[in-house]
Parts: structure tokens; C-alpha cells; sequence
């Protein structure tokens, strides 16, 4: 079994971290702006994590690779999101990250960076899921099930909706 993460994953959270720093998000334009760079970012690293599985004795399609990668990338900016709400609920992460937040210029990469932990736990159960539960010919296919891309949709529509609402 391959590992559930890798390199990639690092792409969308340099990126949003960049982008916090030079375009922190105070409106809808910079929110839309925040939420298309990390879903594409995450689309884009889900993909190159897709092309190193074994695939040369399968058939691949580049299309369900895609579909797939862009479905996880909602769940995964879901799980960012859910992870930033949790650390301000939980006082066990709230009391460091309270006292981060005092460093001066600290807040505009901060909450990048908490966003980035949510990510990288959601990935590695994702993954986790599809090495176990789908055989290598679903895995280079991009199979996925409509469900899936179904609960997708509806946690990324919540969570750019508490975007919007704690903007």
C-alpha cells in the first residue's frame, strides 16, 4: 500500500498562504479568489498524486482522474475549513494558537497554515479509504461513486457558505 501522502499536498497550501499574505480575504471578490486557488491547487495536487499509482498494466483515464481529483478536492477544503472552525471552538487549540496570533503579521498566514493541517488530515484519510477499499484497476480508472462526488459538493457548498459568513 502506498502512503497516503506525499509532496504534492504542499502545492495548494504554498499557494494559499502566498495568497494570504499578498491578498488577505476582506470580501466576497478575495473570498471567491481564496476559495478558487485552494480548490484548484488541491485539484492540481490530488492529480499528480493520482499519476504516480502503477497504472502501466491498467487501463487510465484521464477524465475520471480529474472527476476524482477535483471530488476530493472539495471534501479536502472542507475538512481545511472544519479544522479552522474547530480551533477556535477546542481551547486546547485555541490557547496556542491565541498566542501566535500576537506576533505581529502572524494572522494573515496563520489561519493558511491551520487550514493546511485540516487538509492534510482530510487527504490522508481519503486516501487512506480509496487504497484500501478500491482494487489498482478503480484506483488508475479515477472511479468514483456518485455519492461521493454528491457528499462532495454539499460540504464544499458548506463551507463556502461559513466563509462567506465569517468573512
Amino acid at each position: 500500500m502506498r502512503s497516503p501522502i506525499d509532496i504534492y499536498i504542499f502545492i495548494p497550501i504554498i499557494i494559499k498562504t502566498g495568497l494570504g499574505i499578498f491578498l488577505p480575504v476582506s470580501g466576497l471578490r478575495t473570498m471567491l479568489i481564496d476559495i478558487g486557488a485552494g480548490v484548484g491547487g488541491l485539484t492540481l495536487a490530488n492529480f499528480l498524486h493520482h499519476l504516480n499509482d502503477d497504472c502501466s498494466k491498467e487501463k487510465t483515464s484521464t477524465g475520471g482522474r480529474l472527476l476524482k481529483s477535483s471530488s476530493n478536492a472539495f471534501a479536502q477544503h472542507f475538512g481545511g475549513i472544519l479544522f479552522t472552525l474547530l480551533v477556535v471552538i477546542i481551547p486546547f487549540f485555541k490557547m496556542p494558537v491565541m498566542a501566535l496570533a500576537n506576533v505581529p503579521g502572524s494572522k494573515l498566514v496563520l489561519e493558511s497554515v491551520i487550514w493546511g493541517i485540516g487538509v492534510i488530515l482530510t487527504t490522508i484519510i481519503l486516501n487512506s479509504v480509496d487504497s484500501a477499499g478500491k482494487s489498482q484497476k478503480d484506483i488508475c480508472a479515477g472511479a468514483i461513486s456518485a455519492s461521493r462526488i454528491m457528499i462532495s459538493l454539499i460540504v464544499f457548498g458548506l463551507a463556502c457558505v461559513f466563509q462567506f459568513y465569517t468573512i
